[in-house]
C-alpha cells in the first residue's frame, strides 16, 4: 500500500456499565501504511446497531497532520480533519499556540504498534489550545502510560465533545492534564478507559486551576488503584462538576480523587459509582494532604467487599464541606457513608443522606471521625442507615476533640452493638446535641448513645430509642468521667434494656451528670455499675399510665439497678420503693392518666402497706385534673394513687359580712366515687366573734356537731348555719370557721376531710335618702320646696357625700340651705357618720307657662364606702302643677229697644282632675357590697281624667259680650272655641227663619250687629295673639 493508506477495523459495544470496545484486526506491513481489514464478518445479525465502525482507507498520511499543524502556525488558525488518522504511536502533536483543531467526528487511533508513552493528541509547551469532535481510539491493551489528549505545559486551552477509548497496562488516561498544565478545561468528553492500574479516565499532575465538567466516564479496570478523574501531587483550585462517573475494578477503585496536597478542590453534582470485587473502593477521596476543599451535591454508590465508602478523607485533609451528598455503600464489612481520618481538623459535614450496608460484616457506620489528632469538626443535618452485621454505628468520633454532633437523624439496624452516636478512644470536650436516634438490631447490646474512654462530653437534647434486647438508651462507660447529659429523652423496649446504663468496662465511669432526663417506657429505668458521684436531677419515669418526676437532685453511686420492681406507674398507682432505693426519696410531681372518675383526689400508703389514706398539703399539692390526668406535688415518696370519693366543700355568704348582721355557711358532702361511704361525722369550729343561730339539719351534738350516717355513690348532702356577726367587731376582722368531716370508705380506712372559710368582716355605712315636696299640687307661677334628708344607718361611715339635684323644665332655683358648692345644684357634704344624717332644703319657682303637667325631679346622691367602693343612689319626687280658675265677671247692660238681643256673655267652666295626694319618695342603701347601687323606682300615679265643657244651650238670651282676662295663656284657646261655636249657633238661629226676597229692616239690623261682632272677635284675637307672643 502507498504511504499513509491504512484501514481499521472496530467494534464497538454499548453495555449497561458502559462502552467497552475491541480491536478486531490490524495489518500493518510497514510503519509508513496500514492494510485495510476485512472486517465483512462482523457487519451482521444487526452489528451496525451496535456501534460498528466500518473500515476504509483514506488517501492521507498522519503526517500531513504537521503540515496541518504547520499551517496553524498562525495563530487562531483552525485544522479540520477531513477524514480519519491512524499511527503506531503518537498521531498528532500540536506544533503552536492559538491552534483549534476540529475532527469534525474523524476517528483518530495512536499506538497501533503497542508501544506505549504515546497520545492521540499531543500538546507540549503550548497555550490556548482547542480540540473538539474528535474520537481517539488507543487500539492496544499493551503498553503503559497511554493517553487520548496528552497536555504537558499546556494552559488555558479546551478540550471539548471528544470520544476518549483508552487501553494499556498501567498509568493509561483519556484525558491529562501534566507537569504545570494550568486553567484547562475538560468539558462534555466521553471516555471509556481499560487499564490495570493506576489509570484514570481524567487525570490531573501537579497542574492549577483545571475544570472538568459534564464528562461521562466509564472505567473498566482489571487491576487495582484506578480512578474515574485523579488530581494528584500539588494540584490547586480543580472544579470537578456535573461529571458521570463509573469506574469498575478490583479494590481501590476511586471514582473522584484529590491527593497529595491538591488544595481547594471543589467536587459538586456528580454522580459517581464504583464498584470493585476486592475492598477498597471509595466513591470521593480525598487524602494526602488535600484539604480546604468543598464536596457538595454528589451522588455516590459504592459496592465491594470491605472497606467501601462514599467519601473519604484522610491523610491531613482539614478545613473541608462536606455537603448534602447522597451515599449509598454496599459491601460485606467496614463500609462508611463518610469517614474522615488521620489529621482532621475544622471539617464540616452537613446535610448528607447516607445508607450504609455492611450486609455480612460489621463495622459499618454512617459517618466516621477517627483521627490521629482531630478538632473542631461538625456533624450536622444528616440522615444516617446502616444496616448489616454487628458493631453498626450511625456516627462515631474517635480521638476527636471539641467537636459537634447535631441535628442528624441516625437508624441503625444489624445484628448486634449497634450504636446511634458513639464516642471513644478519648474523645474530649465534644458536643452531642438535637439528634433523634433509633437503633435496632436482631441481637443484643445496642445502644443508642454510647460515651466510652471520652471526657467532658455534652449531650443534651436528644432522642433516643432502642428495639432489641439488652439495647440501653444512654450508656456512659470506661472511665468515661464528667460527662453531662441534659434535656434527653429515652424510650426503650428490648428485655433488660435500661434507658440509662453507667459505668462497666474496667475502670468504671464517675462524676457524671443527668439532667432533665425522661425515661419513657423504658423496659428498666437506670443501670449503674462501678460509678461514683453520679448525679441526677429533674428525672422523669413516664410509662403509659403517668409519671414520676423528681426535679430534686439524688446521686446514684457504686452498683445499684432502678427497676420497675422499685419504682413503676401502673393503673391508677405511682410508686417507688424507698426501702430499696432510698435515695429516689424526693419530693416528686405524679401525673395519673387515663382516670374514670371525674373528680379524683390523690391518696398515700406511706407505710407501703397499701392502707391508703387521702393525701392532702403539705404532702399532696393538686397541680391539674384535665382529661382525665391527674397532676399533683408530693413532698416524699412513697406509694400514691387516686380515688374519687367524697368532697367537702364549704361556703358563707355573705362575704364581705357587714358588722352585727347575719352569717350563713353552706357544707355540701359530694361523693363522687364510685363506692358508698360509712358513718360521716361533721364536726364545726365556730370562729369567735359569732353567735350561733340556727342549722338545717339540727346538730345532733350540741350546735357544733352532725351524724350523717351514710352516703350512697353520686349523691349529696348540705348542712347550712345561720350565725350572728357582733355588731362590735373591728373592721377588717376575719372570722376562720372550719369544718372536719370524717368517713371511713369500704376498706375501713378512716379518712379525714377538713375544709376552711374565712369571711372578712366590715363597718359598713348604710345610707337612706328621702325626698318630699310641698305644696303639692302646686299653682303655676308658684314656689315649690323640697326637703332631701340623707341618713346613715349603717357601723361605718360614708366619705364625701355629694347631692346633685337634676331641676326639672319650667322651674328656676330661688334658693336652698345649705347653698349649693358649685352652680345651683350640687352640695358636698363632707362625711356622714353612723347614725347622723344630712337635711338639704331646696325651693324653686314653677313657671305660669306651665298650666298643668307633672315635674320629675331627681336627686343624686353619691359617696365612697369604707372599701373605697363609690356608691350612687338617685331619689326622685312627681309634682303635680295646676292653674287656678278665673272668677266668672258679673252680666253687664242690655242693649236699647227696638230689637232682640242676644247674649254676648261667655262662660268658661274647667273641672281640675283628681290627683292622688303626692307619696314621699325613699331611698336606702344597705351597701354590704362594694359594688352595690341602688336606683329607687316611681311609685305609680294616676293620670289625671278631664271633664269635659258642657254643650251650649241652643238658644241664648242676647246679652253682652263679657271677655275676661285671664293670667294663663293656656286659657285663650277655650275661649276662642266658645266664641266660634256661639257665632255659629247664631247663625244656624237665623237660617231658620223662611226665605224672603227682601230683607226687613230688623234682619238688616242683625246684620249689622254681627258685623260689629266679628270686628270686636278680630280685635280680642288680636289682642290674645300678641299676649301669646
Amino acid at each position: 500500500m502507498k504511504r499513509g493508506e491504512f484501514a481499521i477495523g472496530l467494534l464497538l459495544t454499548l453495555f449497561s456499565l458502559g462502552l467497552t470496545f475491541a480491536l478486531l484486526s490490524i495489518d500493518s506491513p510497514s510503519h509508513t501504511g496500514f492494510q485495510v481489514a476485512d472486517v465483512q464478518s462482523l457487519q451482521s445479525s444487526g452489528n451496525e446497531e451496535r456501534g460498528i465502525f466500518a473500515s476504509r482507507t483514506i488517501q492521507v498520511a498522519c503526517t500531513s497532520c504537521a503540515d496541518c499543524t504547520t499551517c496553524s502556525a498562525t495563530v487562531g488558525n483552525t485544522c479540520t480533519l477531513s477524514g480519519p488518522m491512524s499511527e503506531a504511536g503518537t498521531c498528532i502533536t500540536i506544533g503552536a499556540d492559538n491552534v483549534t483543531i476540529d475532527c469534525a467526528g474523524n476517528i483518530i487511533t495512536f499506538d497501533t504498534g503497542g508501544g506505549g508513552i504515546d497520545a492521540g493528541i499531543l500538546a507540549t509547551n503550548k497555550t490556548n489550545v482547542t480540540l473538539n469532535n474528535c474520537t481517539i481510539i488507543d487500539s492496544t491493551s499493551s503498553g503503559a502510560s497511554g493517553s487520548g489528549v496528552s497536555f504537558i505545559n499546556v494552559s488555558h486551552s479546551m478540550v471539548a465533545n471528544i470520544s476518549i477509548f483508552t487501553n494499556g497496562t498501567t498509568a493509561t488516561f483519556g484525558i491529562g492534564f501534566i507537569n504545570s498544565s494550568n486553567n484547562n478545561t475538560a468539558q462534555s468528553n466521553t471516555i471509556f478507559s481499560l487499564g490495570t492500574t493506576e489509570s484514570a479516565g481524567i487525570a490531573v499532575r501537579n497542574s492549577n486551576d483545571s475544570v472538568m465538567r459534564e464528562n461521562i466516564i466509564n472505567a473498566q479496570y482489571s487491576s487495582a488503584s484506578n480512578a474515574g478523574i485523579s488530581i494528584l501531587t500539588n494540584s490547586l483550585r480543580s472544579q470537578v462538576f456535573n461529571n458521570s462517573v463509573d469506574v469498575n475494578g478490583i479494590s481501590s477503585t476511586l471514582g473522584i480523587s484529590a491527593g497529595f496536597n491538591s488544595n481547594y478542590t471543589q467536587i459538586g453534582n456528580n454522580v459517581v459509582s464504583t464498584t470493585g470485587t476486592g475492598a477498597f473502593n471509595i466513591g470521593i477521596n480525598v487524602d494526602n494532604g488535600a484539604s480546604i476543599s468543598n464536596i457538595e451535591n454528589n451522588t455516590i454508590t459504592t459496592n465491594g467487599t470491605n472497606g467501601n465508602h462514599g467519601i473519604r478523607l484522610a491523610g491531613s485533609a482539614s478545613n473541608t464541606s462536606i455537603r448534602n451528598n447522597t451515599i449509598e455503600t454496599n459491601g460485606t464489612n467496614s463500609s462508611n457513608g463518610i469517614l474522615l481520618t488521620g489529621i482532621i481538623n475544622n471539617n464540616v459535614v452537613r446535610s448528607n443522606q447516607i445508607f450504609a450496608n455492611g450486609q455480612l460484616g460489621g463495622s459499618n457506620a454512617g459517618i466516621v471521625l477517627s483521627a490521629s489528632t482531630g478538632t473542631n469538626n461538625t456533624v450536622q443535618d444528616n440522615s444516617v442507615m446502616t444496616a448489616g452485621g454487628p458493631s453498626d454505628w450511625g456516627i462515631s468520633f474517635e480521638t476527636i476533640n471539641g467537636s459537634t454532633i447535631q441535628n442528624n437523624t441516625i437508624t441503625t439496624n444489624g445484628t448486634s452493638q449497634n450504636m446511634g452516636i458513639r464516642l471513644d478512644f478519648e474523645s474530649e470536650n465534644n458536643t452531642i446535641r438535637n439528634n433523634l436516634i433509633a437503633t435496632d438490631g436482631t441481637s443484643n447490646n445496642s445502644f443508642g448513645i454510647t460515651v466510652s474512654r471520652s471526657y467532658n462530653t455534652l449531650v443534651e437534647n436528644n432522642l433516643v430509642r432502642t428495639f432489641n434486647a439488652q439495647s440501653h438508651g444512654l450508656r456512659v462507660t470506661s472511665a468515661s468521667n464528667n460527662t453531662t447529659f441534659v434535656n434527653n429523652s429515652v424510650y426503650t423496649t428490648g428485655t433488660n434494656s435500661f434507658g440509662i446504663a453507667i459505668g462497666g468496662g474496667a475502670l468504671g465511669a464517675d462524676r457524671n451528670f443527668f439532667n432533665d432526663t425522661r425515661l419513657f417506657n423504658v423496659t428498666q429505668w437506670i443501670l449503674v455499675s462501678d460509678s461514683n458521684d453520679t448525679n441526677f436531677t429533674n428525672t422523669t419515669f413516664e410509662t403509659p399510665n403517668g409519671t414520676i418526676n423528681l426535679p430534686s437532685n439524688f446521686s446514684l453511686n457504686g452498683t445499684l439497678n432502678v427497676t420497675k420492681a422499685q419504682l413503676n406507674i401502673l393503673n391508677n398507682t405511682a410508686f417507688i420503693n424507698t426501702t430499696n432505693v432510698s435515695q429516689l426519696n424526693t419530693s416528686a410531681i405524679v401525673t395519673l392518666s387515663g382516670l374514670n372518675t371525674s373528680t379524683p383526689r390523690p391518696i398515700v400508703d406511706f407505710n407501703d402497706d397499701r392502707l391508703a389514706e387521702y393525701c392532702d398539703s403539705p404532702q399532696c399539692t393538686l397541680l391539674s385534673f384535665i382529661g382525665g390526668t391527674l397532676r399533683f406535688n408530693v413532698s416524699s415518696f412513697t406509694t400514691y394513687s387516686s380515688t374519687g370519693n367524697v368532697t367537702v366543700e364549704k361556703s358563707d355568704s355573705p362575704d364581705s359580712v357587714g358588722a352585727g348582721s347575719q352569717l350563713s355557711y353552706t357544707i355540701t358532702i359530694n361523693n363522687t366515687g364510685n363506692d358508698t361511704v360509712f358513718n360521716i361525722t361533721v364536726v364545726e369550729t365556730y370562729p369567735s366573734g359569732v353567735v350561733f343561730d340556727s342549722s338545717s339539719p339540727s346538730a345532733n351534738i350540741s350546735n357544733n356537731t352532725w351524724l350523717l350516717g351514710n352516703l350512697a355513690n353520686g349523691t349529696f348532702t348540705t348542712i347550712n348555719i345561720t350565725l350572728t356577726v357582733s355588731s362590735v367587731l373591728a373592721d377588717g376582722t376575719v372570722l376562720n370557721n372550719t369544718v372536719n368531716v370524717t368517713f371511713s370508705n369500704a376498706e375501713g380506712i378512716n379518712v379525714s376531710v377538713v375544709d376552711t372559710e374565712n369571711t372578712t368582716v366590715v363597718r359598713f355605712p348604710q345610707i337612706n335618702v328621702t325626698k318630699t315636696d310641698s305644696p303639692d299640687p302646686v299653682n303655676n307661677g308658684s314656689t315649690l320646696e323640697y326637703t332631701i334628708t340623707i341618713t346613715n344607718f349603717g357601723t361605718g361611715a360614708a366619705v364625701n357625700v355629694t347631692l346633685l339635684e337634676n331641676y326639672p323644665a319650667n322651674t328656676t332655683f330661688n334658693g336652698s340651705s345649705p347653698a349649693p358648692d358649685a352652680g345651683n345644684n350640687s352640695f358636698s357634704l363632707g362625711n356622714l357618720t353612723e347614725g347622723s344624717s344630712f337635711t338639704v332644703n331646696i325651693t324653686v319657682n314653677v313657671s305660669e307657662n306651665m298650666t298643668s303637667g307633672i315635674l320629675n325631679n331627681t336627686a343624686i346622691v353619691s359617696f365612697i364606702n369604707t372599701t373605697g367602693a363609690n356608691i350612687t343612689m338617685n331619689v326622685s319626687e312627681l309634682t303635680t302643677v295646676t292653674t287656678p280658675s278665673a272668677p266668672t265677671p258679673a252680666p253687664s247692660g242690655g242693649g236699647g229697644g227696638g230689637g232682640t238681643n242676644f247674649a254676648r256673655n261667655a262662660q268658661i267652666n274647667r273641672t281640675l282632675p283628681q290627683v292622688q295626694q303626692p307619696v314621699v319618695q325613699q331611698a336606702t342603701a344597705s351597701v354590704q357590697s362594694a359594688s352595690t347601687q341602688e336606683v329607687l323606682t316611681q311609685e305609680p300615679i294616676q293620670e289625671p281624667i278631664l271633664t269635659p265643657a258642657p254643650e251650649p244651650a241652643p238658644q241664648v238670651e242676647p246679652q253682652p259680650i263679657s271677655l275676661p282676662k285671664t293670667r294663663s295663656k293656656t286659657a285663650i284657646l277655650p275661649i276662642i272655641v266658645l266664641i266660634v261655636l256661639a257665632l255659629l249657633i247664631l247663625i244656624a238661629m237665623t237660617r231658620k227663619e223662611p226665605p224672603s226676597k227682601s230683607k226687613p229692616a230688623r234682619v238688616n239690623k242683625f246684620d249689622d250687629e254681627l258685623k260689629e261682632l266679628k270686628k270686636q272677635l278680630e280685635q280680642t284675637n288680636k289682642v290674645l295673639k300678641h299676649k301669646i307672643k
